[in-house]
């Protein structure tokens, strides 16, 4: 499987995931990594289907600055990052400034074979579930955020430029790649600058 001209399958891509995040709290940690079967397992059956993938290990994301999302479909991959889920009330205050963190969702595909905008319904419809599991509206003092936060206008689907594969083969070892580079800035403030500018270097260099 690590041979030129091989796929990468789900094994080798969680392991990466979780090689990178090898030194992290996953509790404390400002990153969560989900296996591939995660995404798999929200789009075939919903988000009550994965519902203790966070619950039983006591993982808050919305306390999380990335939180990374393999996605294996129709032998290819791709990675979607949701990025800061808890300031999502920010998109609602319009005293916040633009240079603060703000939400969104990116997407990294090395083909721009997969349906972004159908993963994104997917995940925005998952992270009003976890939002109403976790009663995070019930922290709301401001009157500002809906009922359901996560719309399309509220969490911009930002697709960087990034660098593409040449084959057919090497998708996964981009989207490890790709997962590399974000786990790198997750201390960074995550400005509109870094997104569409300082991504590409990382990813690169």
């Amino acid at each position: 499987r690590l041979a030129p001209g091989q796929f990468l399958n789900d094994s080798l891509v969680d392991f990466w995931m979780r090689w990178i995040s090898r030194g992290e709290n996953p509790q404390d940690s400002s990153v969560h990594f989900f296996t591939s079967h995660f995404m798999t397992t929200l789009r075939d059956d919903g988000p009550e289907a994965v519902a203790s993938w966070t619950a039983n290990k006591g993982i808050d994301i919305f306390k999380k600055k990335f939180v990374f999302v393999p996605i294996n479909k129709d032998l290819h991959w791709s990675l979607c990052v949701i990025v800061n889920p808890g300031e999502i009330a920010s998109v609602y205050d319009e005293d916040v400034s633009s240079e603060c963190e703000h939400p969104c969702l990116l997407f990294l595909d090395s083909l721009k074979m997969h349906n972004k905008n159908q993963i994104r319904k997917t995940l925005l419809k998952w992270l009003n579930a976890e939002w109403k599991a976790k009663k995070k509206g019930e922290e709301d003092d401001s009157g500002l955020l809906p009922h359901d936060p996560f719309q399309n206008n509220s969490m911009n689907l930002i697709v960087p430029k990034v660098p593409y594969q040449e084959n057919g083969c090497d998708c996964g070892v981009f989207v490890c790649r790709y997962a590399y580079a974000l786990y790198v800035m997750r201390f960074t403030v995550f400005s509109w600058d870094h997104i569409e500018n300082r991504l590409k270097i990382l990813i690169t260099k």
